[in-house]
């Protein structure tokens, strides 16, 4: 049963970024990047969800207090290039010590569907789960070097390859894309990790799953911004 009550949702970002210098703090349709999940949270219909913005940004924990969320400053030691995101959620939920589920929204995300967050929440309700994380759909035709001959070799036979609409089931596969994770916090604190035994799957389109990594990324998602900014998709 849904105990909105228990529920957090933390945002993890970080100010510093190899691929992208400041890349939270981008201006994508107007807002920091960072901002557009502080603004699916809030818009996702949970009763009551606190929400956490962590960082060791100064600039970036302003900006999250303007927004009426919780901004919390991450520590140093847990903020560094190869730091995990269970670091920074487990340090989070010390902060909020009473909750039972956590939501991870990946701020290199902006592109949430308006129900996209109160269906994963119930997905992972009704099913039981003690961690959900969002993937896409693909098939396995992939092609790769495992050796050092120079060929390339696939991972399917190319001359019993069928159209895509004709594949089996067991062609499909799922890609973690890292838009939104769901786990149970008691799970989080004694495995140190965001998924547990009982992990749940939900399929997002591959609109959603567009990650923000390179100065290209950040490019095409100004540019479908601009093709979106009049639909409906993208609005609550």
């Amino acid at each position: 049963m849904m105990n909105y009550d228990d529920i957090l949702c933390v945002i993890p970002a970080r100010g510093g970024s190899k691929g992208i210098p400041r890349k939270n703090l981008q201006n994508l349709a107007g807002i920091p990047l960072f901002v557009h999940s502080i603004q699916h949270a809030l818009r996702a219909g949970i009763p009551n969800l606190n929400i956490v913005v962590s960082s060791d940004d100064d600039e970036i924990l302003s900006v999250a207090a303007k927004h009426h969320v919780m901004a919390h400053r991450r520590p140093n030691n847990i903020s560094q290039d190869l730091s995990s995101t269970e670091e920074c959620l487990i340090d989070a939920v010390q902060v909020c010590k009473t909750k039972k589920t956590l939501i991870c929204l990946q701020p290199t995300s902006p592109i949430r569907f308006p129900t996209l967050i109160s269906d994963c929440l119930q997905a992972y309700y009704d099913g039981g789960y003690d961690s959900l994380h969002t993937a896409t759909k693909f098939y396995d035709l992939f092609w790769f070097k495992p050796y050092n001959d120079g060929k390339w070799y696939s991972s399917y036979a190319p001359k019993e390859r069928l159209m895509r609409q004709k594949m089996p089931e067991s062609s499909l596969k799922y890609f973690e894309n890292g838009n939104l994770y769901i786990m149970d916090i008691d799970v989080l604190l004694k495995d140190k990790c965001r998924h547990g035994k009982k992990v749940g799957v939900y399929p997002i389109s591959e609109l959603e799953a567009i990650q923000i990594d390179t100065s290209d990324d950040l490019e095409k998602v100004r540019m479908i911004f601009k093709g979106l900014s009049n639909s409906r998709m993208l609005k609550s």
